[in-house]
C-alpha cells in the first residue's frame, strides 16, 4: 500500500489535507478520484463537474501524467496538491522547493500560461489590465500579488478612473484592453453559460435520457464510478439548477451511490436536490434517506419531519403533487419529463407517510436517549417505540416497521417477541441480512433455542421422551420443549408423528442456516443435531452438521455425525 498525503489549494473553498492509501498498481487516474471523493465530502458545491477537470500535481510541482503508476512518479509519503482546471491555488501551499515557475522548464511553462488565461477569465475580481499580462518570470513579491486576485492592479485602475496609466502606457495591448473594459466581464458570462445554452429542456430530454440508460447500464455492472461520470455529464447539458431534468439527474446520482453502499458520497447529490426543490417530498425523502445511511440521524430527522408536514398539508387541503407521485412509484424520470401532473391518490399518500414515519422512527431510535429534537419532552426512544406500533396498526405486514419493532424488543428484553418477529422477517425475506442477524441475536444460547422449540411445537424425539418419563413424566425436556408439543408427539398417530418431525426437522434445518451466516455456530450445532434425531433419513441435515462440526475443530464428533 501506499499511502500520500493530498492538498487541496484550489481558489474556492478552505484548504484541506487528507491522507490516501492505494495499491502500488494504482494509476494517477485513481488517485484523482480519490481526491475528486475527498473534495465533494468535504466542499459538496466544488466537485459538481466529476473527477476530470481536478489537476494533480506532485511535490515538485510537476503535473501527474493520468496514465502512469503511482508506484513511478510517487513514493509513499510523499504530497500531492490538487485543484481545478483553470485555479492558481492559494498562495502559499506549496513550500519553496514545491513551488512551480515558468522558467524551469518547457513542459512547466506551457502548462502555466493556460492556467493564467484562464483565472483571468474567470476571476471576477481580475482587472481588465490583468488578461494581457505576458507569462514570464516574475519576482516573487509580484507572484504574491497575482495570487492574491491582482488588488494591487484592481486598486491601481480605480485611482485613475477606470484607466490604467501608469503601466499601460508601457504596453499598448494593456492600454487598448483600459479601454474596453467590459470584455472580460462578457467572457466571464460566456464560461459560466451551459455547454448547451440556446437548446431548452424539451430538446436536451433525448440526450440527457441517454446518458441515464448509460448510467443504469453501468451500475448494473457495478462500474458506480462511470455511472456517476454519465451522470454528471448529463448536469453539465442542463441550463437551468432548479429544472425538472437537473433534479431528476441529482436523485438518480444520489440513488446510484445509496444503492453501492456508499452514503457519504450520496449525500451531498441529495442535499443539492433539496436546495433546487424544497417542497419536493421525494426529495426529502431521499435526503434523509441518504444522511440516515451515512450515519446522520439528526439532519435526516429533519428532513422526515419536513416531508411529512407537506404531506400533512396536503391531505388536509386536498390537493396533490407530482413530486409525492414520483417519490412513491420510485421513477424520477416521469417527474423529470413534460411534468406528470397526475393526482396522487390517498391510498398512496398513506403509505408514503406510513414509510416516513418508519424512517423518523429509525432515526429517533438511533440518536442517543434524551429529549426528542422534534418532541422536547419525549424520550426518543419511547417516541420511536409509539411511531413503529402506530405503523404496525396500519400496516402489520410493513417489513421495515416489523425488523424496527424487533430490534426494540430484543434491546428491552423481550426475546420471544423478538423471536417472533425474527422469523417473520426470515420467512419473508430469506436474502435480507437484518431479518437473519436478529435471529442470531435471538438465538445466542440454550434459552433462545428452547424458545425457538416451543415456537415451533418441536416433538420430542426418542431420547428426551425417555428422559422425561425418567423424571416423573415432567413438561420440562432435555431439549427445552414444552409439555404441550411432548404430548401432541406422544399422542399422535405414527404417520401424523412423522409428518410433523419432518416439517419441524425442516424448520429447524433453514434457521440453523440462517443463524450460522452470522456467526451464532454454536446454535446451528444445536438445531442440526435435533433436525438430525427428528429426521434421520435426510442426508442434508447430517451433512449441514459434519460442516458446522468442522467449524468448531470438532472432527471426532463431525465423524460420528458423518457415520450416522
Amino acid at each position: 500500500m501506499m499511502k500520500v498525503y493530498v492538498h487541496w489549494v484550489g481558489d474556492e473553498g478552505s484548504p484541506f489535507t487528507k491522507v490516501l492509501k492505494l495499491s502500488d498498481n494504482s494509476a494517477v487516474a485513481d488517485l484523482r478520484v480519490a481526491c475528486w471523493d475527498a473534495l465533494i465530502a468535504r466542499h459538496p458545491t466544488l466537485g459538481g463537474s466529476g473527477p476530470i477537470p481536478l489537476l494533480l500535481s506532485g511535490p515538485d510541482g510537476r503535473s501527474l501524467p493520468m496514465s502512469s503508476l503511482l508506484s513511478d512518479v510517487l513514493s509513499s509519503g510523499d504530497d500531492v496538491f490538487f485543484r481545478l482546471n483553470g485555479q492558481q491555488g492559494h498562495a502559499g501551499e506549496m513550500s519553496s522547493g514545491c513551488v512551480r515557475t515558468t522558467t524551469t522548464t518547457s513542459s512547466i511553462a506551457a502548462e502555466s500560461t493556460p492556467s493564467q488565461a484562464a483565472v483571468t477569465n474567470i476571476a471576477a475580481t481580475t482587472a481588465p489590465e490583468e488578461a494581457a499580462r505576458p507569462s514570464t518570470a516574475t519576482s516573487p513579491q509580484q507572484d504574491q500579488h497575482a495570487a492574491a486576485g491582482t488588488a494591487p492592479t484592481a486598486i491601481k485602475t480605480q485611482a485613475h478612473n477606470g484607466t490604467s496609466e501608469g503601466s499601460a502606457s508601457c504596453n499598448p495591448s494593456k492600454q487598448h484592453q483600459a479601454q474596453q473594459p467590459h470584455k472580460p466581464q462578457q467572457k466571464q458570462q460566456q464560461q459560466r453559460q451551459p455547454l448547451l445554452p440556446d437548446l431548452p429542456e424539451e430538446q436536451l430530454l433525448p440526450l440527457v435520457r441517454a446518458l441515464w440508460v448509460r448510467a443504469e447500464e453501468a451500475a448494473a455492472q457495478q462500474n458506480y464510478r462511470a455511472g456517476a461520470e454519465a451522470l454528471q455529464q448529463a448536469l453539465l447539458l442542463l441550463p437551468r439548477p432548479s429544472g425538472p431534468l437537473h433534479v431528476a439527474s441529482l436523485q438518480r446520482l444520489a440513488r446510484m451511490w445509496l444503492a453501492a453502499g456508499n452514503p457519504a458520497a450520496a449525500a451531498p447529490w441529495a442535499l443539492r436536490a433539496v436546495q433546487a426543490r424544497q417542497e419536493d417530498v421525494g426529495v426529502l425523502q431521499l435526503a434523509g434517506d441518504c444522511l440516515r445511511e451515512g450515519g446522520r440521524p439528526r439532519e435526516a430527522v429533519l428532513h422526515y419531519q419536513a416531508a411529512l408536514e407537506l404531506l400533512e398539508e396536503r391531505a388536509s387541503s386536498g390537493s396533490s403533487g407530482s413530486s409525492s407521485g414520483s417519490s412513491s412509484s420510485g421513477g424520477d424520470s416521469s417527474s423529470a419529463g413534460a411534468g406528470n401532473d397526475a393526482t396522487t391518490s390517498s391510498s398512496s399518500i398513506q403509505q408514503l407517510q406510513l414509510r416516513l414515519r418508519v424512517s423518523l422512527a429509525a432515526c429517533l431510535y438511533d440518536i442517543p436517549s434524551g429529549g426528542s429534537p422534534v418532541v422536547p419532552p419525549y424520550d426518543n426512544h419511547d417516541l420511536a417505540a409509539s411511531l413503529v406500533m402506530g405503523a404496525l396498526e396500519a400496516d402489520p405486514g410493513c417489513w421495515e416497521a416489523l425488523r424496527l419493532y424487533g430490534r426494540i424488543a430484543a434491546d428491552r428484553g423481550m426475546r420471544d417477541e423478538a423471536l417472533r418477529v425474527a422469523l417473520r422477517l426470515v420467512v419473508g425475506r430469506p436474502q435480507q441480512r437484518e431479518g437473519k442477524a436478529l435471529l442470531a441475536e435471538c438465538l445466542q444460547d440454550e434459552e433462545g433455542c428452547a424458545l425457538l422449540f416451543e415456537e415451533l411445537n418441536v416433538p420430542l424425539t426418542a431420547g428426551e421422551q425417555q428422559q422425561q418419563q425418567a423424571c416423573g413424566g415432567g413438561s420440562g425436556g432435555g431439549g427445552g420443549v414444552s409439555g404441550t408439543a411432548a404430548a401432541a408427539g406422544t399422542a399422535a398417530a405414527p404417520a401424523a408423528a412423522a409428518a410433523a418431525a419432518a416439517s419441524s426437522a425442516a424448520a429447524l434445518g433453514f434457521v440453523a442456516n440462517s443463524v450460522k451466516d452470522e456467526g451464532q455456530v454454536d446454535s446451528c450445532i444445536r438445531l442440526l443435531q435435533c433436525a438430525v434425531q427428528l429426521h434421520p433419513r435426510n442426508a442434508s441435515y447430517s451433512l449441514n452438521l459434519v460442516h458446522a462440526l468442522e467449524l468448531r475443530q470438532d472432527l471426532q464428533g463431525a465423524l460420528a455425525a458423518g457415520w450416522s
